[in-house]
């Protein structure tokens, strides 16, 4: 588990503030109240599940050891659920869970705009709009109904982070009394349609138009926040600047990976730092892993299960995309025995070692592939461009070259966007 001595007292204290939100003073509230709060910490319980069971990256990277899982949702960096992986059925269901439609009351609402989006073309990201374009789109959402249809495809869910009826100190030394006002927190869910391709799930200081009360940081109706999350710690734009209220984080750091990228020079990839890979299966076990608000504790302190701990930046980048091409691999694998219709055990045994095979290989792979696929009858011509592709990477990452690889990325076969996002790293 990451030892505390890596955060700072501000982070222990917030990571300590998200893990007593599931621990709220029953004594103090009604019956009708208890109700409530429950269904409140389901929803949040649900995204802290499939965060913690799906495939998870920060800026092109695997979770490090060091951070808790907890850090990624306590400094209000938005997680982008890319849905790409599962059918549309799948699409649909993931929609109902995290809405919590599924059940006869749900306490999320309907809001009117907001200053997120995803863009429309190749890999889904995160758009952050204006107040011009999110004033339009309200404007827009109110003449087409979407706002009384509450279909906007903005959602918002009113947090007590730090634990329903309990008592909390606020920055300039008065108590409060934690309620589901919105003013103690707030989630924002961005997810369009009855199936949506991404999802998209961030924790903010509190409702639109509405202050904090601990920190008396505005959330204003622009989008336009304080410096401070929900959770009262750097939200995740400030950390590492010259504006962060924690100047003992610099330090801090200096022993940890980088949570966040600087300067990424691609359009709107500063707001693109936590994307989670939803995949049927691992779907799958975050729905059946019931986690209980007993157990929470544990989840939010220990690190993500996919983490990597490697010190060295060559080392990392070699295990950066290990981690990713691992996943990918297997979905080619899973895809081809799917459009195939291969059913029998010895056939999905044969098509697996196939393309290991193809990835074993240091020379070309187009014979390979059209001999392979005439030889086991399947269409493996269609995912030519793929496999050579993935091929490259695949041999760098096992079979080294790596430094040279850093250095010639002029010649590297990822996406321009990936490639923007080694240059910054490697600086």
């Amino acid at each position: 588990m990451p030892s505390s001595n890596l955060r700072t007292d501000l982070e222990n204290n917030g990571l300590d503030r998200l893990i007593r939100t599931f621990k709220p003073d029953n004594s103090k509230l009604s019956l009708k109240e208890r109700e409530d709060n429950l269904r409140r910490l389901c929803i949040l319980g649900r995204v802290i599940a499939i965060l913690r069971y799906n495939r998870f990256e920060i800026c092109g990277q695997p979770p490090d050891y060091d951070y808790s899982l907890g850090e990624y949702i306590m400094h209000g960096g938005r997680l982008l659920f890319d849905l790409s992986q599962l059918n549309r059925g799948g699409r649909k269901f993931f929609r109902e869970f995290i809405l919590l439609e599924d059940q006869k009351e749900s306490p999320i609402y309907s809001r009117s705009a907001a200053t997120h989006a995803f863009n429309d073309f190749g890999k889904v990201r995160e758009l952050k709009l204006g107040t011009l374009k999110s004033t339009k789109c309200a404007i827009q959402n109110l003449f087409n109904g979407s706002i009384l249809r509450n279909n906007t495809g903005h959602w918002g869910l009113d947090i007590p982070i730090g634990g329903y009826g309990n008592t909390v100190e606020s920055l300039d030394g008065k108590e409060h009394l934690i309620d589901s006002s919105g003013k103690f927190g707030h989630l924002y869910i961005l997810c369009n349609g009855k199936y949506p391709n991404a999802v998209m799930v961030g924790l903010e200081e509190s409702k639109p138009a509405r202050t904090n009360k601990v920190s008396n940081d505005t959330h204003g109706i622009n989008g336009q926040g304080g410096k401070y999350s929900a959770c009262i710690v750097d939200k995740i734009g400030n950390m590492q600047s010259a504006n962060c209220v924690d100047r003992a984080s610099i330090d801090k750091y200096s022993s940890r990976a980088r949570m966040t990228v600087a300067n990424i020079d691609f359009e709107g990839s500063q707001y693109n730092w936590n994307r989670v890979f939803v995949t049927t299966k691992d779907m799958l076990c975050a729905i059946e892993s019931r986690i209980d608000h007993e157990s929470m504790s544990s989840f939010l302190l220990s690190p993500h299960p996919r983490f990597i701990h490697v010190k060295s930046k060559v080392e990392r980048y070699r295990k950066m995309l290990a981690y990713r091409l691992d996943d990918t691999v297997e979905f080619i694998k899973s895809k081809i025995i799917s459009e195939n219709n291969i059913n029998s055990h010895e056939s999905c045994h044969i098509i697996k070692r196939v393309i290991d095979d193809i990835f074993s290989l240091r020379g070309g792979v187009v014979g390979m592939i059209t001999s392979l696929s005439s030889k086991y009858k399947v269409n493996l011509i269609s995912y030519l461009p793929t496999i050579q592709s993935l091929s490259v990477q695949y041999k760098i990452c096992k079979f080294g070259g790596l430094d040279s690889f850093i250095l010639g990325i002029e010649n590297e076969p990822l996406t321009s966007e990936e490639i923007r996002l080694l240059a910054a790293k490697k600086n």
